[in-house]
């Protein structure tokens, strides 16, 4: 006679116990493919199972698994704590860059990309949102790395940083601007290049502006703006 499933009650692995070999090859298949990964569509429902098999003796440890609704858990703790499975942990990356009308930046201002025109993008996933705001598409970790190449002018500092939405700390607290770089103009005619890169967790949906600085007593070109993300995955 065909077992049951001690969680679900369903058949395991046949649904029957004829002489058909090849019936009952493909009905295990069929049978351990419905049944390794219990279901249930409430977390009570999967407790009360689950209390109920370790009453009739079985053993709760790490690693045991369970789907509730669309969400896959497994053990933790000596299988005292359920915890969800993230499926979404596979790198994802984007890049934008801008090299002509990129903008100019007024003197002693953060200041950010607010056009979103002439941007030369690789993102698969949607994550440069608008001119140079980027958007966590998922909950997790970033890279977010960017440079601003400013236009020659000898005089005062160049900075750059990124201000988060509110609510989302990157650094310096919920909402609040990072600078991740000041330096002093370059001299002798040469352009400053000002670098800056901030690892953060976000929430789906926060974003992040980037923002240049200068204070060389007047507006600065900048010749090129380039922006590179990536999510890391969630922190398990």
């Amino acid at each position: 006679m065909p077992t049951t499933d001690p969680l679900t009650g369903a058949s395991v692995p046949l649904n029957s116990d004829a002489p058909d070999g090849p019936g009952q090859i493909k009905a295990a298949v069929f049978g351990v493919s419905d049944n390794t990964i219990p279901y249930f569509t409430s977390t009570a429902l999967r407790d009360s199972a689950y209390s109920t098999w370790v009453a009739n003796g079985g053993v709760m440890r790490n690693s045991l698994v369970c789907a509730v609704g669309t969400t896959l858990y497994r053990t933790i703790s000596g299988g005292s704590t359920w915890q969800a499975i993230s499926v979404d942990n596979e790198m994802k990356m984007m890049s934008a860059r801008r090299e002509v009308d990129t903008a100019a930046f007024p003197n002693n201002a953060w200041t950010s990309f607010v056009s979103n025109t002439n941007w030369t993008e690789n993102d698969p996933w949607g994550m440069h949102s608008n001119g140079g705001q980027l958007v966590a598409v998922y909950t997790g970790w970033y890279t977010i790395n960017a440079i601003i190449w400013f236009n020659n002018n000898s005089t005062g500092v160049r900075g750059l940083g990124f201000q988060p939405s509110a609510g989302a700390d990157i650094g310096e607290g919920n909402g609040q601007l990072i600078r991740t770089q000041y330096q002093m103009a370059n001299t002798g005619g040469f352009d400053t290049i000002a670098g800056g890169t901030v690892i953060c967790p976000l929430t789906a949906g926060a974003t992040v502006d980037l923002q240049g600085f200068q204070t060389s007593g007047a507006t600065i070109q900048i010749n090129f703006v380039s922006i590179q993300v990536v999510y890391h995955g969630t922190n398990l």
